[in-house]
């Protein structure tokens, strides 16, 4: 009996050999079609990102009532493509709008005029809104404000 035990166990160490080898080979070829399919991804060729700047690079911290003073602020453009942008410039005293154009990888500076008419001895918000033309996505309208002291 003891030999037939020997013979037993010795069969079945031998069927389980062969089948770790398989188990061994199906994750070896999974391993690779991994590595294949991660350096093919990185590989694919990306569109770079589009994408708009609007910035203010300086402030005014006090302006004297009935002297204008400059509020100004600074598109760029890496829409890749001309693109459109309507701004608007608010204050408690007036709301100027314009429209400006940008080529691609093209930055302008927008200065308006302001005008504050009477001493209001408080600060006050200056709001920029910038949206691009013909789009009606709300996401992408930037807002800037600054506050400013009218003496």
């Amino acid at each position: 009996m003891p030999m037939k035990r020997k013979t037993l166990e010795k069969a079945i160490k031998n069927e389980e050999k062969p089948e770790d080898e398989k188990l061994f080979l199906v994750l070896v070829i999974m391993l690779v079609i991994i590595v294949a399919g991660f350096i093919f991804a990185m590989n694919l060729r990306r569109e770079p990102e589009k994408f708009s700047e609007v910035y203010i690079e300086k402030t005014l911290s006090e302006v004297n009532s009935n002297e204008s003073f400059t509020a100004e602020f600074f598109i760029e453009n890496h829409e890749k493509q001309e693109t459109t942008y309507n701004y608007k410039v608010i204050s408690s005293q007036e709301t100027k709008t314009g429209k400006v154009t940008l080529k691609d990888e093209e930055k302008k500076s927008i200065k308006e005029e302001m005008l504050f008419p009477f001493p209001l001895n408080e600060k006050q918000q200056i709001s920029i809104e910038v949206k691009k033309e013909n789009n009606e996505n709300e996401e992408e309208k930037f807002n800037l404000w600054f506050w400013v002291k009218v003496n």
